[in-house]
């Protein structure tokens, strides 16, 4: 008789907050050449010259609407002003 296999702790719900999203951003050859060659000269990968220019990006809407938005400024509040 097979016993059942072990319970993967370290296992995440599809919808765990915690986990890593993944998204696909089709780029033009000359973004990502652009992309690669600024990685290379900053010397960070180009996946965290794009986080760090997505977090950049939220920081300056969330300074646009006056810190108004919990959704924007990452709070998600319950009672978003739905801009």
């Amino acid at each position: 008789m097979a016993q059942a296999p072990e319970p993967d702790h370290d296992a995440h719900a599809a919808n765990d907050p915690s986990r890593a999203k993944k998204l696909f951003i089709p780029l033009s050859h000359a973004e990502h050449e652009r992309l690669a060659i600024a990685a290379v000269k900053t010397g960070l990968s180009r996946h965290q010259l794009v986080r760090d220019a997505l977090e950049m990006y939220f920081e300056q809407l969330s300074a646009d609407m006056g810190d108004d938005c919990a959704c924007i400024t990452g709070g998600f509040a319950a009672g978003c002003c739905r801009r």
